[in-house]
């Protein structure tokens, strides 16, 4: 038995086919992460911003301990916090009234004294 020219034709064809929806997929996949991933580091500043907004307006004396899931940094005089991992992300705060911190990854210590906002890492000894 001999194979039919257009046999092979056919196979190499749906091979093709085969080949380009692969790799479609892949990218979408590569898409859906890179979503994912920012999706993440977004809810972590919004997160970040929220509670140093919720020190502040209530007042004196108040402590929020928290745990964020990215390297972070926050700049007062910009009013910005960005959420690092490979590719950074930004949001905002709407108070200035804050120290500026770089914090790692872990738990975080949110405290008001004097109208002012402390924010630094809160280490364990565990």
């Amino acid at each position: 038995g001999q194979v039919s020219f257009e046999f092979l034709v056919l196979v190499g064809f749906l091979a093709v086919i085969f080949l380009i929806l692969v790799g479609i997929t892949l990218s979408k996949n590569n898409e859906l992460r890179k979503s994912k991933d920012f999706l993440e580091k977004r809810t972590d500043c919004i997160k970040l911003s929220n509670f140093i907004t919720d020190a502040f307006v209530s007042g004196d004396g108040t402590i929020i301990n928290t745990e964020i899931n990215f390297n972070s940094s926050i700049d007062p005089d910009g009013r910005l916090i960005s959420v690092k991992n490979k590719e950074e992300v930004f949001c905002t705060m709407p108070i200035f009234n804050v120290t500026k911190a770089d914090l790692e990854k872990g738990k975080v210590k949110i405290e008001n004294k004097n109208r002012f906002v402390i924010v630094k890492n809160e280490i364990s000894f565990s």
